[in-house]
């Protein structure tokens, strides 16, 4: 299994924000995932449907976004996000970042401003023994000023 370590404004594993479609499909590549699968065309997905890379118009990495996957883990300081239960998840990154407390979509999504990191699932747990929806789905990391209302 491959162990990519996500660093907030820098990118995650190979795939660093700034660079080229082309760039991410060569290193990409380099890993075993010889055809990418265009998702409209701005997007990538890789590591079935897993990895996706989200570039700007100018075609560079401005956003990445991970799913629990078999074929890889993405580690935020040593912890797999997708394998912490979401109210741990917070607590951890929250150690690096604070939240946006006003965030519309809050308890189903999480964003940190200050490191571009979002945490989001669908559903949320009817109860402590509920397992639907007790871990996040989707753990996102964007370049600087991605989660600006700017941006």
């Amino acid at each position: 299994m491959l162990e990519f370590d996500a660093l907030p404004l820098v990118g995650v594993g190979p795939v660093n924000f700034g660079m080229s479609r082309r760039e991410v499909r060569r290193v990409l590549a380099d890993l075993g995932q010889r055809k990418a699968l265009k998702r409209g065309p701005n997007t990538d997905c890789f590591f079935k449907n897993a990895f996706q890379v989200h570039y700007s118009s100018d075609d560079a990495v401005e956003f990445i976004e991970t799913a629990s996957e078999s074929l890889f883990r993405v580690l935020f300081h040593g912890q797999c996000l997708h394998e912490l239960i979401a109210d741990e998840a917070v607590k951890f990154v929250s150690k690096f970042g604070e939240y946006d407390r006003n965030d519309r979509e809050l308890g189903y999504s999480y964003v940190f401003p200050t490191l571009q990191i979002s945490l989001w699932r669908a559903v949320l747990p009817e109860g402590p023994d509920d397992t639907v929806g007790r871990y996040f789905e989707a753990v996102g990391f964007g370049k600087t000023g991605y989660f600006n209302s700017e941006a």
